[in-house]
C-alpha cells in the first residue's frame, strides 16, 4: 500500500489536491495500513476521543472542534469509532496540506449506520436513548463518498489494492502536466505560494484605506475620530490568514515610531500560526497576540487590531470592539466549517451598516474565492461540501419578490420525515441553506440532527415557480416532556431538577419551568419547543412565518401536545412576531448570550386545558416579579418552593435573588456566588 500512497501523494501534490481514504473495519486492521505511512511525516493530526501516544501524531479531541483551527497537517486520521462529530471533520479538513490524506476510520459499513456513538448520545434527549445513531447521515456521507471517488477499503472484503488505486492514479496522471522529476522536486521543496489575484486585490485595498485612516487621525488628533473597519471573508483554504499577515507586515514596517501598537486576536493562540508565518522576522515580535477577553484592557483605541476567525467569537464582543477601536481588520470563514460564518455576515454586517450611517465610521468587505492551499476541484473539499451542504444557497433567492408573490397561491406546508428528507437531496440542501442563512449558529452537526435526531420534526414551506418547488420557510420543533420520574420514591427526578442536582439532556422548557419558576406540573406534560422558524430573507414580513406557525400549531393540536414554546434571542422584531401570534412571554434571561450578544426570552402557547393552565400560571408568575413581597407568609407556593430549593439544596440562585430583592426590608448584600455562610444569613433574616 505504501507505493500506491506515495504515487497518489506525489501526483496530488502537483495538482494541489488532498485525498480521502475510508477504512471500514476494526482499529488494529486500519492502523496496520496507515502506521507505516504516518511514520514518514512530522505533522500528522489524530482527531478522535481516544488518547494515543505516537511521536508523529498530534492528538486532539473530536468533541472540541474549535481547537482544530490553525493547524497544518501532512495527514489527518479521523477516528469515527467513538462518534462522527461533523463539526470536527469539517474543521480539521481545512488544515490538510496538498498531497495529504484524510484517513477516515469507521466500523464495518454494514454495521456503521446503526452504530451507537458518543456524538449521537451527547445530542439525544432523555427518553430517546435507544435511538443514538446517525443512520441517514452516514448513508449520505457514504453516497457522497462514492460520487466523489473516495477510496474505500473494507476489512470484511478481499483487498484488491490494484483495483482500488489504479483508476485513481490513471485519472490523475492523464490530467497532470508535470513530469516525474518535477513531482519529486515538488515533494522535497516547500516553496511559498504567490498571492492570488483575490489576495493581492484585498491586500492593496485594505492597506490603502487603513493608511489613509491612520494619517487622518494623526494629522488632526483633536478633531478626527475616523473609524475604519475591514472584513475579509472566504471559505477555508483561500488564504485570508495570509492576507492578514501581509497587512500586518506592511503596516508595521511603514508605521514605526508613531505610538501605534499592533494586536492579533483570535479564538485561541494556536489558530494564529498561519498569520505569523507570513511576517518577517523583524516584525513578528511587533504583532502581539491577545486573548479576546483581554483585548479591551490591552489595546488603546488608536492601536491597530487584527482579528482572525472573527465569526467564531461572540457577536456581542465584536460589536463592542467595533465601537471602541479606530482601526480593525477582520478575517473569517464563511461556509459552515465553524458554523457561524453566514450568521456573522447577516447579523454583524447589519450592525456595521447601522454604524456607517454616522460620518465617522466606514467599513468594507473583501471576499476571497480562489483556493490557495488546494485546487478548486479538491476531492476532500468537494466531498465534505456536498455531504454537509456547506455551499448550498436557497434556490428561491434567484427570484424577485414579485415573482415569488405571483406564486403565493401555490404555497403549501409539508411535514417532512427524516426518511423523506434523506431521500430528497435537493430538498435537504434547500432546507439547510435557509437555516444557515437565517441563524448565526447553524453548524454541520445541525444537518445530522435534521436527518437523525429523534424527537426533532421538520416543516417546510414550499412555493411552486416554473413547475419546480422551492423552500421559502422552515420550522423545526423538538419534543419536550413528559419527563418520566424515577421508578421508586428513592429516585425523584422531578425534585432533583427543581433542586439543581440533575439536568437531563434535552427538555429545555419543562426544566426551566421547574428549576427557575417552580412550575413542577410542566414536567408531566407533552410539549414541543420551536427550535428554529425562518422564512426567506427577501420575502419576510409578508405573513408567511405566521402561516407556517399556524400549520405547526395545528399539527401539535392534532397530535395531543399540551403546549408549544420557544426560547429566542430577545430582540424587538422577534418578540413582535411571537406576540403577534399570541404566544405569552413567561421569562426573560438576565445574561447576554455569548454568541448573539442578546438576552434570551421564553414564550409559551397552551394547546390543551392542562397546557392553558400552565400558560396562565407561568404568565402570573412572570407578572408578579415586579410586585413587593411583604413577608415570608406572602410567598406564593412556587416562590416558596424555589426559595427552599436554593437554601436547602442547589436550587436556582437567579430565581432566589429575584424573590429576595422583592421582600420588604431585605438588606443583605447579594454575592456573585452564594456560599453556605450566605445561605445561613438568609435563613436567619427569614427567621427559619
Amino acid at each position: 500500500m505504501q507505493s500506491w500512497l506515495s504515487q497518489l501523494c506525489a501526483i496530488n501534490k502537483t495538482r494541489h489536491q488532498r485525498q480521502v481514504i475510508w477504512l471500514a473495519g476494526d482499529h488494529h486492521w486500519a492502523w496496520q495500513y496507515i502506521n507505516p505511512w504516518l511514520a514518514g511525516f512530522k505533522h500528522n493530526t489524530y482527531v478522535g476521543q481516544a488518547t494515543l501516544k505516537h511521536a508523529y501524531l498530534t492528538c486532539t479531541k473530536a468533541s472540541k472542534p474549535n481547537t482544530l483551527l490553525g493547524y497544518e497537517s501532512d495527514n489527518v486520521v479521523f477516528d469515527a469509532h467513538h462518534g462522527l462529530f461533523p463539526d470536527a471533520i469539517t474543521a480539521i479538513s481545512g488544515t490538510l496540506l496538498p498531497g495529504g490524506f484524510l484517513f477516515l476510520l469507521t466500523p464495518p459499513l454494514k454495521d456503521y449506520p446503526l452504530f451507537s456513538d458518543e456524538f449521537a448520545k451527547g445530542r439525544t434527549s432523555l427518553g430517546f436513548e435507544d435511538q443514538c445513531n446517525n443512520q441517514h447521515t452516514i448513508k449520505r456521507l457514504l453516497s457522497c463518498a462514492i460520487d466523489h471517488d473516495v477510496i474505500i477499503l473494507e476489512q470484511d472484503k478481499p483487498q484488491d489494492l490494484d483495483a482500488l488505486f489504479k483508476p485513481h492514479l490513471a485519472q490523475l496522471i492523464t490530467t497532470t502536466e508535470h513530469s516525474d522529476n518535477n513531482i519529486a522536486n515538488l515533494i522535497s521543496t516547500n516553496t511559498p505560494i504567490n498571492p492570488t489575484n483575490d489576495q493581492q486585490s484585498a491586500f492593496k485595498c485594505v492597506l490603502d484605506i487603513t493608511r489613509k485612516a491612520i494619517r487622518a487621525n494623526q494629522n488632526e488628533p483633536a478633531t478626527s475620530n475616523q473609524q475604519q473597519l475591514s472584513v475579509i471573508t472566504a471559505d477555508r483554504g483561500r488564504g485570508k490568514s495570509h492576507v492578514l499577515g501581509m497587512l500586518a507586515d506592511s503596516l508595521i514596517n511603514s508605521s514605526k515610531d508613531n505610538g501605534i501598537n499592533y494586536y492579533l486576536c483570535a479564538p485561541n493562540k494556536a489558530s494564529t500560526s498561519s498569520v505569523y508565518k507570513y511576517l518577517s522576522d523583524a516584525t513578528k515580535h511587533e504583532l502581539q497576540f491577545v486573548a479576546p477577553e483581554r483585548l479591551l484592557e490591552s489595546a488603546k483605541p488608536n492601536d491597530i487590531v487584527f482579528i482572525d476567525e472573527a465569526a467564531s467569537l461572540p457577536i456581542g464582543q465584536l460589536i463592542k470592539w467595533s465601537q471602541h477601536f479606530k482601526h480593525i481588520i477582520m478575517a473569517t470563514t464563511t461556509h459552515g466549517y465553524e458554523g457561524t460564518g453566514k450568521g456573522f455576515q447577516i447579523r454583524f454586517f447589519e450592525h456595521l451598516n447601522q454604524l456607517a450611517t454616522h460620518q465617522h465610521f466606514t467599513w468594507q468587505q473583501h471576499t476571497l474565492t480562489q483556493p490557495v492551499r488546494y485546487s478548486a476541484h479538491d476531492p476532500l473539499e468537494r466531498w465534505l461540501f456536498d455531504a454537509f451542504c456547506l455551499d448550498s444557497e436557497p434556490s428561491a433567492l434567484a427570484f424577485s419578490p414579485n415573482e415569488i408573490k405571483q406564486g403565493f397561491n401555490t404555497i403549501e406546508i409539508k411535514y417532512l420525515s427524516k426518511k423523506a428528507l434523506s431521500q430528497s437531496p435537493d430538498l435537504l440542501r434547500q432546507v439547510f441553506a435557509l437555516l444557515v442563512q437565517a441563524h448565526y449558529q447553524t453548524k454541520p452537526s445541525d444537518l445530522r440532527d435534521l436527518l437523525d435526531a429523534p424527537g426533532l420534526h421538520l416543516f417546510a414551506q414550499l412555493i411552486t415557480i416554473n413547475q419546480t418547488q422551492h423552500v421559502i420557510g422552515v420550522c423545526l420543533i423538538n419534543d419536550e416532556g413528559p419527563i418520566i420520574n424515577g421508578p421508586s420514591s428513592h429516585e425523584d427526578l422531578h425534585q432533583d431538577i427543581l433542586n439543581g442536582y440533575r439536568r437531563p439532556k434535552g427538555h429545555l422548557i419543562p426544566q426551566v419551568l421547574a428549576h427557575h419558576m417552580g412550575a413542577m406540573d410542566g414536567l408531566n406534560l407533552k410539549g414541543a419547543r420551536i427550535v428554529r422558524i425562518a422564512t426567506l430573507e427577501n420575502i419576510q414580513r409578508c405573513g408567511l412565518g405566521s402561516d407556517l406557525l399556524k400549520a405547526v400549531t395545528h399539527y401539535c393540536k392534532q397530535n395531543q401536545y399540551d403546549y408549544l414554546g420557544s426560547s429566542f434571542a430577545n430582540t424587538e422584531d422577534v418578540r413582535h412576531f411571537w406576540f403577534k401570534n399570541e404566544f405569552k412571554l413567561i421569562r426573560q434571561g438576565n445574561k447576554q448570550d455569548k454568541a448573539s450578544g442578546t438576552q434570551s426570552a421564553l414564550v409559551i402557547y397552551g394547546l390543551t386545558a392542562q397546557g392553558l393552565k400552565l400558560e396562565e400560571d407561568s404568565v402570573h408568575f412572570f407578572d408578579r416579579q415586579d410586585l413587593p413581597i411583604l413577608s415570608i407568609d406572602d410567598l406564593k407556593p412556587n416562590e416558596a418552593r424555589l426559595l427552599d430549593a436554593f437554601l436547602e439544596h442547589s436550587g436556582s440562585y437567579e430565581s432566589a435573588k429575584m424573590i429576595l430583592k422583592r421582600m420588604t426590608g431585605f438588606n443583605l448584600s447579594l454575592p456573585k456566588k452564594p456560599s453556605k455562610e450566605f445561605k445561613a444569613e438568609v435563613k436567619d433574616w427569614l427567621g427559619i
